[in-house]
């Protein structure tokens, strides 16, 4: 009869048991994007435009002295890709593009259609992404949010 109650408290316990939330977050919007096939080619830019913006010593200089910064994009973290893309949306698109057709980077211009793609983006992932701050405080127990 041991085995039967360590069973039952097994079986409560998995029951019981809560994923951690902002990892389920992550992975549901991990999930979106991979399903969304009008987003690929505007993130790939924007991630492409953050490591450039890194290696080229003249565009971090012209963004710096425009008051702009371009973070990283961490792929595995969407939080990450959607802070990015903030940054690089913020940038204007004619600074951008200036910027880029200076460094023969051409294929890394945001069309009109990119900038609305991305916008729509930062639309919809704000809430998930005020979500996942307020989930992230220390003090804070997920679950009571």
């Amino acid at each position: 009869n041991d085995d039967d109650i360590q069973n039952s408290f097994d079986k409560q316990e998995e029951l019981l048991r809560l994923p951690c939330f902002i990892h389920t977050l992550q992975l549901v919007v991990k999930d979106g994007l991979n399903e969304s096939e009008c987003i690929r080619s505007p993130l790939s830019k924007v991630a492409e435009i953050a490591k450039l913006s890194h290696k080229s010593i003249t565009i971090a200089e012209k963004l710096q002295n425009e008051k702009f910064s371009i973070p990283d994009a961490i792929v595995t973290r969407w939080n990450s890709q959607f802070l990015t893309v903030s940054k690089v949306v913020d940038i204007p698109n004619t600074l951008l593009n200036d910027l880029l057709n200076e460094q023969k980077e051409t294929e890394l211009l945001l069309s009109t259609k990119d900038l609305a793609v991305l916008r729509e983006f930062i639309s919809i992932f704000t809430l998930f992404a005020e979500a996942t701050t307020r989930t992230q405080a220390e003090q804070s127990i997920s679950i009571s949010l």
